[in-house]
């Protein structure tokens, strides 16, 4: 009788001591839940989660691989009334990452979290590039142009006669959609393209457009004619440049062209946009001296102006304006 009673005293003592110390412990650590990670930019995130009671701080862990077997971010974060907050910087854009969250208290830790895919922003690639692919420009002093992009900070341009930008690299970086660039030699075919910047960080490259200056007879010397009413400067392969008077220059409506020597046959007058092409075509009679052409219809902007006469070739400018 006594074996059985010490038996149950020894039972109620075990009982007591398991029931004290599952009071005493500390409870069972969940996971964090409600991941969401916010884009400051192409290279920065903010992840947040929800506070875990019991939790007195946080580690998360970003990698470029889904099981974690390369870790590129392992850090620990404070708890926080009811969301936790982390900003992670110096992330490669338009890449793919997995980040994942566990709870810490002392002595205890929680499950990982389930991984959650990051992918980071990449700054878009301009589109609307003007001159167009396969333009033919008959000026030396271009003026490339592409859509703006949202966010940008600024655009970066490069052009090269190889297809591959691994020669003769000519690069510029401007705040605006748009460059102009007199680096370019003319009759020679170029290949160019920009991207967008965000900060000190490069987005994706445009398509790679081409096109070809017009060839020109560079001369020996070069003479500007400052005539009332229009300054223009023309280029010939003569040592004299031909004594043109362009008025008035900037025009509205009529642009009259007059030269101290008569047009021979053949001559003529081609006007050409910013984009190369041809909007407006005039021949002149021989013997002339002086020709008028209506830009009235013509968007305002700078156009190029060729002339063509005794074999010669002359390209000036010509701004039409309302």
């Amino acid at each position: 009788m006594a074996t059985v009673r010490q038996a149950l005293v020894l039972f109620v003592l075990i009982e007591s001591l398991v029931l004290n110390e599952v009071g005493t412990a500390q409870p069972h650590l969940l996971p964090p839940t409600q991941l969401v990670a916010s884009y400051n930019d192409e290279q920065s995130v903010t992840l947040r989660w929800q506070a875990v009671p019991g939790a007195r701080y946080y580690r998360f862990q970003i990698s470029d691989v889904r099981d974690f077997s390369v870790v590129r971010t392992d850090a620990l974060v404070l708890q926080a009334r009811s969301w936790i907050r982390a900003t992670v910087a110096g992330l490669e854009p338009g890449k793919d990452y997995w980040w994942r969250v566990q709870s810490l208290a002392d002595g205890s830790e929680s499950r990982w979290s389930l991984p959650v895919r990051l992918r980071t922003e990449s700054q878009e690639a301009p589109d609307g590039l003007v001159p167009p692919d396969g333009a033919m420009l008959a000026f030396g002093g271009l003026r490339l142009s592409w859509r703006p992009c949202e966010k940008a900070t600024g655009y970066r341009v490069q052009l090269s006669p190889s297809s591959d930008f691994d020669s003769e690299v000519l690069e510029v970086e401007t705040v605006q959609p748009w460059v102009v660039e007199h680096r370019c030699a003319a009759g020679k075919r170029y290949y160019w393209r920009v991207c967008a910047k965000r900060g000190s960080q490069d987005g994706q490259w445009s398509q790679v457009q081409r096109f070809q200056l017009m060839p020109l007879h560079i001369p020996s010397r070069e003479r500007e004619t400052a005539e009332p009413g229009g300054r223009v400067q023309f280029f010939s392969s003569q040592h004299d440049a031909l004594p043109l008077t362009l008025t008035p220059n900037p025009a509205a409506d009529q642009l009259t062209i007059t030269s101290v020597e008569e047009f021979d046959p053949g001559s003529s007058i081609v006007l050409y946009n910013l984009q190369g092409r041809s909007v407006l075509e005039q021949s002149i009679r021989s013997g002339e001296r002086s020709v008028t052409i209506a830009v009235g219809h013509l968007p305002q902007g700078s156009y190029t102006l060729q002339i063509i006469s005794h074999g010669r070739r002359w390209i000036g400018t010509v701004e039409v304006l309302r």
